[in-house]
């Protein structure tokens, strides 16, 4: 007996099959009917989304096949398949049952929505399954206009100072899943609440791609204001939404002033202010002019340009720490200068007559001839008094004749670190000696 073996034969479609043996000399032989299944291996679309799909409309016979290695539909298979996003939209999600078994080596997905426009490319896996990715397909806004929602990329309360216009403030016209109609043509309304300021500029704008935009508006009062937008084809006519404006930042200039003035003779200082980023507003108000110890000297009322003069008169001599405080207005905010100094009357030198000796036995007294020059030459006689210090500490006072004094200060046991001051007077300011050291032994 003769036997014929087939060892390597394969069939690359599951199904029912008889096979045949045919021997031209013995005639043919022809076998029992058997089956051939094959091993589930991957998953391919039947039917995938085709878009545009509307936002929060469900899919319908969303299908997909389990397939052998050769993609033969393995219609004996029950595999739980799942559909999930590959890619899409920020905050895109799947609405619905995203998870079914094949049913005959078929899934079918009938319940699947979603909310945020955008695209979407679909994956579909199952376990010891290789995955299938959908084609791109569109997600756009639902049919039916529903809410007008504040867009505006400074934020939704939207700010300025008083003068200026905000930066372009956005309404978009949204569906009820919060997705911008980009086909919607409408008007967009705004209006202010109550009865206070007035809202500036074009108030009626016509959406383009669902925003409506709003350039160079203005409100013509310091406040926060509830603002309303209004359209009339939606489902949700109106939103509301706050502005604020604010007062205006403000510079105040230092007076031009000279660098010294003769005792007695006026000054006039002229001081300006100015809006930081500028503004056309009409000033009011009052500056004051403040000394260091934040006494107020003068108070003059501000034009409608930003300028005020004052007026000073019999200034003694010194030197005066001032600055110029603005009180602000409605519009304006309080500011204050930078601190000046205002030099009245010629300086002095206060000049001690050399010593013939440094050095003395303790509870020694020292003469000490002191005089007051005047800076500028003046032959008017100095007055007030000269102070003999050792630190803080005050050894002796005495009056000034004919511009000079004498001091007679006693000494105990020690290195003393002198300086003598001048009070000034009147006419001229006040000066402090070089130092003087005196040594008692």
């Amino acid at each position: 007996m003769c036997v014929a073996t087939f060892s390597a034969l394969r069939f690359g479609v599951p199904g029912t099959y008889t096979i045949m043996a045919v021997d031209g000399a013995l005639g043919t032989a022809v076998s029992r009917t058997f089956t051939v299944t094959a091993a589930a291996k991957l998953l391919q679309w039947a039917a995938e989304p085709v878009g545009p799909v509307l936002a929060g409309q469900k899919l319908n016979n969303v299908t997909v096949w389990v397939e052998d290695r050769n993609k033969n539909h393995v219609t004996s298979d029950h595999s739980v398949v799942t559909l999930a996003i590959s890619t899409g939209p920020t905050g895109g999600t799947i609405t619905g049952n995203a998870t079914t078994n094949a049913i005959n080596g078929l899934a079918t997905f009938s319940n699947v929505s979603f909310s945020k426009a955008g695209t979407y490319v679909l994956t579909v896996t199952g376990t010891g399954l290789t995955a299938a990715l959908s084609k791109k397909f569109d997600v756009v806004a639902a049919g039916t206009t529903s809410q007008l929602v504040v867009t505006s990329a400074t934020a939704s309360t939207p700010t300025t100072v008083i003068g200026k216009s905000f930066k372009d403030i956005t309404i978009a016209v949204e569906d009820s899943f919060g997705n911008i109609m980009v086909r919607q043509t409408s008007n967009v309304t705004l209006s202010l609440v109550g009865t206070t300021g007035t809202l500036i500029g074009s108030k009626t704008v016509t959406t383009k791609n669902g925003v409506a935009t709003f350039h160079n508006l203005a409100i013509n009062s310091v406040g926060t204001f509830t603002i309303t937008a209004t359209d009339n084809a939606l489902a949700n006519p109106s939103t509301q939404f706050s502005a604020t404006v604010s007062q205006i930042s403000t510079i105040v200039s230092t007076p031009t002033h000279a660098s010294q003035y003769a005792v007695g003779a006026p000054i006039t200082l002229t001081t300006h202010l100015s809006a930081l980023g500028g503004s056309s507003l009409a000033w009011t108000g009052n500056v004051r002019l403040v000394d260091s110890s934040n006494t107020t000297l003068l108070t003059q009322a501000i034009n409608a340009g930003g300028n005020a003069t004052f007026h000073l008169a019999g200034q003694t001599a010194s030197i005066y720490s001032l600055h110029v405080v603005y009180d602000g207005d409605a519009n304006h905010l309080p500011s204050v200068s930078p601190v000046f100094n205002l030099t009245v009357g010629p300086g002095t030198t206060v000049q001690v007559k050399p010593l013939s000796a440094t050095t003395i036995p303790s509870g020694g007294t020292v003469t000490l001839s002191v005089k007051v020059a005047a800076n500028n030459g003046s032959a008017l006689v100095r007055t007030g008094a000269v102070t003999l210090m050792e630190g803080a500490t005050v050894l002796s006072t005495t009056s000034l004749s004919a511009s000079a004094a004498t001091l007679t200060p006693t000494f105990t046991t020690g290195t003393h670190i002198l300086t003598v001051v001048y009070s000034g007077d009147s006419n001229f300011r006040a000066s402090t000696s070089s130092v003087l050291t005196i040594k008692a032994t």
